[in-house]
């Protein structure tokens, strides 16, 4: 029988300890809200029946749950399947360095952010949002809010964003 390589307790311990304390970080401004703690008009795009989830988000007065790209990339890449059961379609407040400022072959507008995978975290904007993006600049902290729609081809993929700072 082949020899196989395991992961020592104490990492698999490790690993599963990180995982939770950053889920717990997301999650934790969505913990202990009903159905009336909601508020209706936090962004259009939380209205929007295309924003997977947007029922579910669990703000009251504009209050999002803010997360490091980082813990979010990493969440991911601890395991995607739970990570989309929390926190896709959510809402959230994402802070990071923009690493590039860009737009993809179909002309969509988006910011590269570091996470700590190959190609970041992207976060995708609005054509009304092309002025604002005008003035970002690669190595500039920033504060983004956007719907989390998965993780695609090593990188959190974020909608509908909106720059706070």
């Amino acid at each position: 029988m082949p020899e196989n390589k395991k992961m020592g307790t104490g990492k698999k311990i490790g690993l599963g300890c990180g995982g939770m304390f950053i889920l717990a970080i997301v999650l934790g401004a969505f913990a202990g809200r009903g159905e009336s703690g909601k508020q209706g008009t936090p962004t259009a795009q939380a209205q929007s029946p295309s924003a997977p989830g947007a029922a579910q988000l669990g703000q009251t007065e504009g209050t999002y749950a803010t997360v490091k790209a980082s813990d979010l990339y990493s969440l991911y890449k601890q395991n995607e399947i739970d990570a989309d059961n929390h926190v896709k379609g959510k809402i959230v407040n994402i802070k990071g360095v923009i690493d590039s400022i860009s737009k993809d072959a179909f002309g969509n507008l988006y910011l590269s952010i570091r996470s700590g995978g190959l190609l970041g975290l992207r976060a995708e904007f609005e054509d009304n949002h092309k002025g604002e993006l005008a003035t970002l600049k690669a190595g500039q902290p920033v504060t983004i809010r956007g719907r989390v729609d998965g993780f695609m081809m090593d990188s959190v993929q974020v909608k509908d964003c909106q720059i706070l700072k």
